[in-house]
C-alpha cells in the first residue's frame, strides 16, 4: 500500500533535513491528528522513529519532540529518486 500524501511530505522533510531529527511537522490544510495518524502509520513500517515523552491522549502514545529517519526510511526516500 503507497503512503498518503500526508505521509510523504513528512518523509520529504525529513529529507530536507538530511538525517537531523525534526520537530513535529506543520503541513498546510492537516490538522495535529491527521499529522499524528501519518506518524503511526510511517512508524508502523518502521520509516520513522519517534522520541518524546509519554502522552496518553496522544495517538501514538507520545508527543513528538523529534522525528527520526530510519535506515527504511532512507530506502524509502532513495526510492522516489529512480
Amino acid at each position: 500500500m503507497a503512503i498518503s500524501d500526508t505521509q510523504n511530505a513528512i518523509m520529504r522533510m525529513l529529507a530536507a533535513a538530511r538525517g537531523q531529527p525534526i520537530e513535529l511537522p506543520v503541513i498546510a490544510d492537516k490538522t495535529e491528528d491527521e499529522i499524528m495518524e501519518a506518524i503511526e502509520g510511517l512508524q508502523k513500517r518502521q520509516y520513522v522513529r519517534v522520541i518524546g515523552p509519554p502522552n496518553g491522549n496522544s495517538l501514538i502514545g507520545m508527543d513528538v519532540d523529534e522525528l527520526h529517519l530510519t535506515p527504511l526510511g532512507v530506502g524509502y526516500l532513495r526510492s522516489l529518486t529512480r
